[in-house]
């Protein structure tokens, strides 16, 4: 394999530092084409991730904040816990209206274990694995809501990873 006129190696550890380049293929006139990103192919393989997950072949993934021992991390990213508040209320014909929405209650790293669900910020927030009942993902807006056992309320967390985080969730309650 002919290396490109002016195109040096790189030491090896160099090499590991480097980002992937996209595919390249040649245009008509021989110009080299960057090819955009499919997103069929990504839609594909974030399918073919979540059918492994459910399959319980759960990702493993070194936790940025230090867990207990025999605890498995197996996501680690950012995550909000939502609350759903009265925005507005007003009174139009004798009727009281209620506008209701979601604010922002605590935000910080969300971690997912075998033993629980976790949203480290100024304090802890932990939800256990054993009281979670259901668990709802609304890819839209990528929220995830989570039945607690003697809760009232659902728990609302957004995360940009939603459906990754709701399907190990699931996988590990059996769900």
């Amino acid at each position: 394999m002919a290396a490109e006129p002016g195109a040096e190696r790189a030491p090896a550890g160099d090499r590991a530092r480097r980002r992937r380049r996209p595919p390249v293929h040649r245009g008509r006139a021989g110009d080299r084409v960057r090819r955009a990103p499919d997103p069929e192919l990504d839609a594909l393989a974030s399918l073919s991730e979540m059918r492994r997950i459910r399959d319980r072949e759960l990702p493993v993934v070194e936790p940025t904040v230090p867990l207990p021992r025999g605890e498995t991390c197996h996501l680690d990213g950012p995550g909000r816990l939502l609350k759903e508040k009265n925005l507005r209320t007003f009174q139009r014909d004798g009727v009281r209206y209620r506008v209701r929405g979601f604010t922002i209650d605590k935000e910080g790293k969300l971690l997912i274990t075998n033993r629980r669900v976790l949203l480290v910020h100024a304090g802890t927030t932990p939800i256990p694995m054993d009281r979670i009942l259901d668990v709802e993902v609304d890819t839209d807006h990528n929220v995830i809501r989570i039945t607690k056992d003697g809760a009232s309320t659902r728990v609302i967390l957004t995360t940009p990873d939603a459906l990754r985080a709701g399907a190990i969730v699931a996988a590990l309650r059996g769900l």
